[in-house]
């Protein structure tokens, strides 16, 4: 494998003793490098758009996060001022189904921010903003629990923006916006 002239100059340039280290070693470390990580793409290239201003299917009105579940092939968007959840085909980008409305009963949003997916149990979090609390469904779009309310006591929101989800021991954090703090809960 060659190593390219420029990664070379490069290294050379940054090692802290570039003098003592021979661009034989530096081209050894590069191949080390590519063959251990896999690669990063150097750019991205427009693909396609999704949708436009509106609140009909497959439009947004301030679409705010995107969630990758790769299991079912199929992507969230946080369509917060149409208070909804929109789901796409991740290979298509067609419009497949969308949840949620206005409200505070289960199910419903007040300006939904960050949407996470558990690749393990496939469970959807959904940080609803306006309601301060987390939502979660299951793979089918469900309703099973919520967690938080008002407030800036332990376990309490004050516009909960994001969730992420901790694999290896399953804790979720959320971004407790207006608290000025993240929160975990296992």
């Amino acid at each position: 494998m060659e190593v390219p002239n420029e990664i070379v100059r490069m290294l050379l340039e940054h090692l802290p003793h570039k003098n003592r280290v021979s661009v034989s070693r530096v081209c050894q470390v590069w191949r080390f490098l590519v063959s251990t990580f896999p690669q990063i793409p150097r750019s991205y290239v427009f693909s396609r758009k999704i949708g436009q201003k509106g609140s009909s299917e497959g439009e947004f009105a301030h679409p705010t996060s995107v969630a990758i579940d790769e299991a079912h092939h199929r992507f969230f968007v946080s369509d917060c001022d149409n208070h909804r959840i929109q789901v796409f085909d991740a290979l298509t980008g067609a419009f497949l189904f969308k949840f949620g409305t206005k409200g505070s009963g289960e199910g419903q949003f007040s300006r939904p921010g960050r949407v996470s997916v558990n690749p393990i149990n496939h469970e959807i979090f959904v940080a609803d903003w306006d309601n301060h609390r987390i939502q979660v469904f299951d793979k089918d779009f469900k309703f099973l629990r919520s967690f938080g309310s008002y407030g800036t006591g332990n376990g309490n929101f004050f516009c909960p923006a994001s969730t992420a989800i901790n694999l290896e021991n399953q804790n979720i954090y959320v971004a407790d916006c207006m608290n000025n703090r993240v929160q975990a809960f296992n």
